[in-house]
């Protein structure tokens, strides 16, 4: 099974200068994205990046 997270870290946004109207609603935004990827990893999720 695939599944697609629409997450967002707050670092990459400020290094993007981004904001939050920048993105759809369905997104969730964490603080930093290393430990999510960690976080996600030791639940069982494989990251893939194409």
């Amino acid at each position: 099974m695939i599944v697609s997270l629409r997450k967002i870290s707050h670092i990459s946004m400020r290094a993007s200068d981004l904001t939050e109207e920048h993105f759809p609603l369905e997104v969730e935004y964490v603080p930093a994205g290393a430990p999510e990827v960690i976080r996600l990893q030791m639940k069982g999720y494989k990251y893939w990046r194409p």
